[in-house]
């Protein structure tokens, strides 16, 4: 099984990716974080196969802590969620 923390403020979303991934039997319980400041606490208490994360959070900008994560623990592989049409927010996401 993999271990995976939800970044998304939004409780009903992390629930329903919650249920997806225990449903695929790709996680029994995945970790959820509801801003960019809990989401670093996690990891590092923590560690992680994947991260889940929203680019639209209340304390930061998910494409700047994407940045940070990268550096911090670049073995984590992150997958952005984003409900953005924009082009340039998923490129930047891509590029960091």
């Amino acid at each position: 099984m993999y271990r995976i923390l939800i970044v998304d403020d939004h409780p009903l979303i992390a629930d329903g990716l919650k249920n997806l991934l225990k449903e695929f039997r790709l996680c029994d319980n995945a970790s959820w974080a509801k801003s960019g400041k809990d989401c670093m606490l996690k990891l590092k208490s923590d560690s992680f196969d994947l991260i889940l994360l929203d680019i639209s959070l209340p304390d930061v900008n998910g494409i700047d802590l994407c940045k940070t994560i990268k550096s911090e623990f670049p073995a984590c592989r992150i997958l952005a969620l984003t409900s953005f049409g924009e082009f340039n927010w998923v490129h930047s996401m891509m590029a960091n």
